[in-house]
This record gives C-alpha cells, sequence and structure tokens, in this order.
C-alpha cells in the first residue's frame, strides 16, 4: 500500500484507538445517531494501519455508544505519523498548516 492508497473495511469498534483529540465537545451524539439510522453512515471513519483513529470520532461513537454496533465502516489510511506523534501526517498537513487568513509560513500551501 503506497502513501496515497486507501482502502475501506468494517472494523470493530472496539479495535480503533482513540488517541489525543483536538475536540473535547463532541456534541449531540445521540443526534448524529439518529441521523446514521435513518440516512445510513456517509463518511466512513479514518485509521491508519494500525488502527488509530485519523477522523470520526463523533461516527465512531454514535455507532459504538448509541447505535451499539459491533463494526463501523473505515477508510484504512497509509499515513505516516508526524509531529504530533499521534497525528498522522495527512491529517497534519491539512490541520496545522490552515490559520486565519491562511497557511502557515514553511509550509508551501
Amino acid at each position: 500500500m503506497n502513501a496515497h492508497s486507501m482502502s475501506i473495511v468494517d472494523v470493530r469498534c472496539d479495535a480503533v484507538h482513540v488517541g489525543e483529540r483536538h475536540r473535547k465537545d463532541l456534541g449531540e451524539i445521540a443526534v448524529l445517531a439518529a441521523s446514521i439510522a435513518a440516512e445510513g453512515l456517509l463518511q466512513p471513519i479514518g485509521i491508519t494501519e494500525e488502527n488509530l483513529l485519523v477522523f470520526g470520532e463523533r461516527r465512531l461513537r454514535a455507532f459504538q455508544d448509541v447505535l451499539r454496533r459491533e463494526t463501523i465502516p473505515a477508510r484504512v489510511c497509509a499515513c505516516a505519523a508526524s509531529p504530533p506523534a499521534s497525528t498522522p501526517r495527512t491529517r497534519f498537513g491539512r490541520t496545522s498548516r490552515r490559520r486565519k487568513g491562511g497557511y502557515w509560513p514553511g509550509f508551501g500551501g
């Protein structure tokens, strides 16, 4: 699997490792769960090959805690870790470069 290839698989919710997250308030998970129950999951969660969550904590919590489902569709991202160590490079590149009014200097965005 190269750095840009991804596949979507069903993964056990309890096998996904949620590391340190930026978002602390997950909002109304029950409302999200009701939407998923009615409309289906529109976007899978993202995980590394080691099952570390990259994106989609609210969706994971809705599946696991409210809907009580054992598995969730996940996009497996082949990405290397970059500072901070717990944040995969793809997410780090997309979020750390942004700031109000543009991109951070030195990232070439």
